[in-house]
């Protein structure tokens, strides 16, 4: 390793074009070409330089000529060197000893010979042929640089101009296109895609002064300087940077032993806002991985009242363990002030429902229904395809319970049905019946999800500002833009509720009182419940003068009935089918009662203000207000954009003409001089962003974690252990005794005590702190891990 890194190094000296590897060591990308005494590529307007410069001088240099200083000498040379078609180097420079130069040589890149340090692996072409082309300057009395020494013959062949702009001393990227390069890498757009733009406007590569080397380098500095600085510590200023903008952005970050950082959770203000209205609901997955260490991506997400899925906040951890899970949702809690979901839907995975179990107690905890079934196909593929009535009958045994006993019955009778009797999966699955089974599940609020669909399209959606190599500083940065992009979809929705009128499909006036009542989509659902009424039926069972009983039957559909509960001295109903309980709208059955019973308005408490246009109105929270969207570099994006589109405008009407082109052309020139005079001009007040910020307390210096290499994973989501085949190796699989992510017969039987049948992985921590008004360090006393707590903003 050594010795090619040697050699890469050597070739940055010699070498006209070169590239460098990037510090995963799979992707690579071009390097900045740097002149002798220069550390970075210059950012020149040089079109307007070469044209003013030989307006001044002439088209060759001459003896004798003279310059105001030495850059003015190097710009003149090096824009003669772009017309006869080769590359400018400074050569050789005598200084004072109070800095002041003297003389100054410029020559031919192709000056000199090839010193030979180390053996290379790659072959290289020699680049450096002994030319003698040069241009010397030097400082005479009156203060100006005069041209003493020309030469301009050269011993190789030179550039077309068609080819000028590959030369490394003529290509320069103007402020104006690194603005607009680094525009369009802020809005997501891949190196590449923005280089093929710019080509395209300027009419082809051949007229772009830089390369794709040069567009990538611009873009990479921010990285390589997040990575000098320490990846993890520039995540804490920006965290801290972004609480100072946002009095309710909550972060906690959480270490190890050795200081390294290996988890952290973080969300904004409209998050926890969010999360006081529709925090009853949540969803939790954590089998999404993108970053350069490997940590697993932990989103918590939710559903609003017009049934898009939102996001609560995100965490990343270095592992699925029970002591990591534990930790972000205490983090979570205490970003929003102890309030605990209704409901919880996550995956089989035993160490995050053991989190849930010590962290939230009360909450209920339901397993997603879409790995049931496909490990029900995995592991009954020979039932399914042998009888076709099975997939039919297992889910009616999963959906149509009305009672427990309704349930186990249809239980045995599929086991006896298809000779199931014995089968270890089915015996595992049945053991959590309570968490998956709709009977179980239709007394508690689950805003009509039985799955955590919503987790898997979210990671989908993540994904398209994520890449597999990013830095931390990089991931929350591209994580507040995926933010955004989904604000602005809820933006969308709440200007179509209130600007469109839902259309009717009776006359009926509850139907009319639903469109004030609740968003768009929640009514089309509530509408789709009342268009099922013509194939209902009632029959009154039972009348006691406090209660009447219902049966309620579907015409279209035998055998189906539900019955109703109506009391009369409050005018509620409920049925057996649950629905209002379970999504939070009335069910078809109630609404064919009040419709029989000629209501023309419904009982308040069936329209739940979580579906309301007003769920968010009249929230006790200390930032009702929705936090500025932009990040922390995003201040002068703005002002660039706001400046871009003034520009434009001017542009396109001034480009109509070669007179008003020749006029705009002038003032521009005007102005830009005016502006280089004004007196703030330079003092760029956005880069405090980006520098240390103090720490406070003992001035905590935080490690980046080790960089995970993954093993030859594919590009697909990470699968978990009920999707995934048992490992045949001993000893490693990390969910031992759950097949499938289900705990076997013998693993249930031995833990008895045990609530839901989940055996922990790892002991759960009694004792654990979070420290709530300050920001300090705590030693987990049974745990490896450090807590690194913050002051609350919200409630200080």
């Amino acid at each position: 390793m050594q010795a090619h890194t040697a050699s890469v190094l050597m070739d940055h000296e010699e070498d006209e074009f070169h590239a460098t590897y990037s510090n995963d060591g799979k992707e690579y990308v071009d390097c900045i070409h740097l002149d002798s005494d220069s550390e970075s590529l210059d950012l020149l307007d040089h079109n307007e330089q070469i044209e003013e410069l030989t307006r001044k001088f002439g088209d060759s240099p001459t003896l004798g000529m003279s310059f105001d200083n030495e850059q003015e000498a190097y710009q003149y040379y090096n824009s003669y060197a772009r017309g006869v078609g080769f590359s400018v180097r400074k050569l050789r420079v005598n200084k004072d000893k109070n800095g002041v130069i003297h003389k100054r040589e410029f020559c031919c890149s192709c000056e000199g010979f090839y010193r030979k340090k180390t053996t290379p692996k790659k072959k290289r072409e020699q680049r450096r042929f002994g030319c003698k082309a040069m241009l010397g300057i030097k400082l005479n009395r009156d203060g100006k640089y005069v041209v003493k020494n020309f030469i301009a013959e050269h011993n190789h062949d030179l550039v077309p101009l068609s080819s000028s702009h590959l030369l490394r001393s003529q290509r320069t990227i103007e402020p104006s296109q690194a603005g607009f390069i680094n525009q369009m890498h802020h809005a997501g757009l891949k190196p590449s895609q923005i280089f093929s733009y710019m080509t395209t406007e300027a009419g082809g590569p051949q007229h772009l002064n830089f390369i794709q080397a040069d567009c990538n380098n611009l873009i990479m500095r921010k990285r390589i300087e997040f990575q000098k600085r320490g990846d993890s510590q520039c995540l804490l200023e920006y965290f801290k940077q972004k609480q100072a903008q946002d009095k309710s952005f909550f972060y906690s970050v959480r270490t190890n032993m050795e200081n390294e950082i290996c988890g952290c959770f973080f969300c904004d203000g409209k998050p926890r806002r969010d999360y006081a209205i529709f925090g009853d609901v949540l969803c939790f997955d954590t089998t999404f991985k993108t970053n350069n260490y490997n940590m697993v991506c932990a989103p918590i997400i939710g559903l609003n009242n017009h049934g898009q899925t939102i996001l609560f906040g995100c965490g990343l951890l270095d592992g699925e363990s029970t002591d990591a899970c534990e930790w972000l949702f205490k983090v979570f809690l205490q970003a929003n002030e102890g309030k605990e979901p209704k409901t919880i839907f996550t995956d089989q995975a035993q160490s995050i429902a053991a989190a849930i179990i010590e962290v939230f107690p009360n909450c209920h905890h339901r397993l997603c229904l879409w790995h049931i079934y496909q490990n029900a196909a995995k592991n009954l593929g020979h039932v399914f395809s042998e009888f076709q009535a099975f997939a039919k009958d297992f889910k009616s045994c999963v959906y149509d319970p009305e009672i427990v006993e309704e349930f186990e019955s249809s239980w045995e009778a599929l086991l006896d049905d298809y000779g199931l009797r014995g089968n270890s999966w089915l015996e595992g699955i049945y053991a959590l019946r309570e968490k998956w089974a709709q009977v179980y599940g239709r007394d508690h609020f689950c805003a009509g999800m039985t799955t955590t669909q919503r987790s898997e399209s979210i990671n989908a959606f993540l994904k398209k500002f994520f890449s597999r190599n990013l830095l931390l500083r990089e991931f929350v940065v591209q994580y507040d833009k995926a933010v955004a992009d989904r604000r602005e979809k809820e933006r969308q929705a709440e200007t179509s509720t209130k600007q469109k009128w839902r259309n009717l499909s009776s006359n009926w006036n509850v139907e009319i009182e639903a469109t004030t009542k609740y968003t768009s989509k929640l009514f089309y659902c509530f509408q789709d419940e009342c268009k099922k009424l013509l194939g209902l039926r009632l029959k009154l069972q039972s009348d006691d003068g406090l209660t009447r009983r219902y049966m309620v039957m579907n015409s279209g559909m035998r055998g189906m009935s539900r019955s109703l509960t109506y009391d009369l001295s409050d005018q509620t109903v409920s049925c057996s089918c649950k629905k209002f309980e379970f999504e939070g709208i009335l069910c078809a059955h109630a609404l064919k009662l009040y419709h029989e019973l000629e209501f023309s308005t419904l009982p308040s408490k069936y329209y739940l203000k979580r579906w309301s246009k007003e769920a968010t109105c009249d929230v006790d929270f200390d930032s009702n207000e929705e936090v500025p969207l932009s990040t922390l570099e995003s201040s002068s994006m703005v002002q660039y954009s706001e400046l871009s589109h003034i520009v434009q405008r001017i542009i396109a009407k001034g480009a109509r003409n070669n007179q008003t082109c020749t006029f705009l052309k002038s003032e521009l020139l005007q102005l830009e001089a005016k502006l280089e005079k004004h007196p703030y001009f330079g003092d760029e007040h956005d880069e405090i962003l980006d520098k240390h910020v103090s720490e406070d307390g003992d001035n905590l210096k935080l490690r980046d974690p080790k960089i995970q290499k993954s093993k030859g994973r594919g590009k697909g989501r990470i699968k978990s252990s009920l999707e995934s085949k048992p490992s045949k190796r001993k000893g490693s699989s990390k969910r031992k005794d759950f097949q499938y992510g289900f705990p076997t017969v013998s693993s249930v039987q031995g833990i008895p005590n045990h609530p839901l049948g989940y055996q922990a992985i790892h002991p759960l921590l009694s004792n654990y702190s979070l420290i709530h008004p300050q920001e300090n360090i705590q030693l987990r006393p049974e745990g490896p891990a450090y807590q690194l707590s913050f002051s609350h903003p919200s409630t200080s």
